[in-house]
């Protein structure tokens, strides 16, 4: 069974950062260019499985009932059918805290991520041209929303 709570161990949060997969995907480049530090601005969730790290969701509120959601999911276990279940138990979480809904921005040229957030009931809202800097360029980003009141959230 999976289980969400807010981490607060600085060197666990950065190391999830800095896991290579997770840093290209995040920051477009190599991690050998730069370390991420956590940010204040953010509360960071992890779910476990037992005492197992699975994932990590950085989270930043928006209004009293919307988030800004990140989804970082250890090497490990992004090939598995733990990387739904993961973000699936971070929605419950959230949703439990008095959210509504999730916010996620997506740069328009991942198209591997933009079929995985459809996938776990992610609804795109619109597109903001030029709007990040992805891999030293600027580019486009996605908006989606996930509703927590009307969507389902799978077990």
């Amino acid at each position: 069974m999976l289980q969400c709570f807010q981490m607060h161990d600085t060197n666990q949060i950065e190391s999830m950062l800095n896991e290579p997969r997770n840093f290209k995907a995040t920051y477009g480049q190599d991690p050998a260019t730069k370390q991420a530090k956590r940010d204040s601005g953010f509360k960071y969730y992890g779910v476990y499985m037992g005492h197992i790290l699975i994932g990590m969701f950085p989270v930043r509120e928006l209004s009293k009932i919307t988030l800004d959601t990140h989804i970082f999911i250890k090497s490990l276990y992004q090939k598995t059918e733990l990387v739904d279940k993961a973000c699936y138990t971070a929605m419950r979480k959230f949703k439990e805290e008095g959210y509504e809904q999730l916010i996620g921005f997506v740069p328009a040229n991942l198209d591997r991520m933009i079929d995985f957030i459809q996938r776990i009931g992610y609804e795109p809202r619109g597109l903001i041209q030029n709007g990040i800097v992805y891999n030293g360029e600027k580019t486009s980003v996605f908006v989606f929303q996930k509703d927590l009141i009307c969507g389902i959230i799978p077990d």
